[in-house]
């Protein structure tokens, strides 16, 4: 029996005893990638409340150590906290404000802000994610995969899960929708934490052709279809996290801003035919 799952057994009456054998299991010179990222994520009582709630979910996991159950439970969290938040940036066109910005981490409008110590901070967590989930295997490692594309090349090539599976399914909307959103609208953008601070992002749309051709119609269609998905609601939050929360908000407000360019993409593309 491995320290992490003896350290959970034992939580309940026996803390501080728990949290040595968790600290002494983080500390172990050779851990795989989706291990250290777990440990160094949570302590012991974190983990135990991660695995009461997923206890009380139908999810299904291809592992079965409770150290592996974790892992993978905390991975998907944070891939799909990496999509929302690519999804929003390759939108949003307010994240770096200038310093002298009236918009504060307090505003309500449904920004969802960046410093750059933040962008930082995202950055390194979203490598350390990709890394945990490829030492996973599985569809976890297709969803990490797919997030590296998609950051990196703007493509998703994750198709339709073959079993229920809630988090494959929102992170496939959010990675699609930006894949398309990149085609229909050609846009460049410079990812977080690559841009100096004082160096302005360019951000430039350009109109397709007046009479897009069916290739553009069906990027057009697909684009509308995914933007119908859940995960683009902002729905209440059981973690009671604010981070998220204020996340998906601006999902939700970046979504629309989507579905308000696609209309006015058609009004035009009717306009230039009269």
């Amino acid at each position: 029996m491995d320290l992490t799952t003896l350290a959970l057994i034992i939580r309940p009456v026996a803390g501080s005893r728990a949290s040595y054998l968790w600290e002494q299991a983080r500390r172990k010179e050779i851990l795989r990638p989706h291990e250290k990222f777990l440990l160094d994520s949570m302590d012991v009582c974190e983990a135990a409340a991660l695995i009461q709630k997923w206890r009380r979910t139908d999810l299904k996991h291809e592992h079965h150590s409770p150290l592996a159950v974790l892992a993978e439970t905390l991975v998907r969290r944070k891939v799909k906290k990496h999509a929302r938040l690519l999804f929003v940036q390759s939108i949003d066109k307010t994240l770096h404000p200038d310093d002298d910005s009236s918009y504060t981490d307090e505003s309500t409008d449904g920004r969802y802000l960046l410093t750059a110590g933040t962008e930082a901070e995202s950055e390194v967590e979203r490598l350390q994610t990709i890394q945990a989930g490829k030492s996973l295997g599985g569809c976890t490692a297709d969803l990490t995969v797919a997030l590296e594309k998609v950051w990196d090349l703007g493509t998703c090539e994750l198709s339709e899960a073959s079993r229920s599976d809630v988090d494959y399914e929102d992170v496939r909307a959010l990675l699609s929708a930006i894949a398309l959103y990149r085609e229909v609208f050609r846009t460049s953008l410079v990812h977080a934490g690559t841009a100096e601070r004082d160096t302005p992002s360019i951000s430039v749309i350009l109109t397709p052709p007046s009479s897009p051709s069916p290739k553009d119609v069906q990027a057009h269609q697909a684009l509308r279809k995914v933007l119908g998905a859940s995960v683009f609601e902002m729905l209440p939050d059981a973690d009671g996290d604010q981070e998220v929360d204020s996340l998906a908000m601006a999902v939700e407000n970046a979504r629309d801003s989507v579905v308000d360019m696609l209309v006015e993409l058609r009004a035009a593309s009717r306009r230039a035919h009269f």
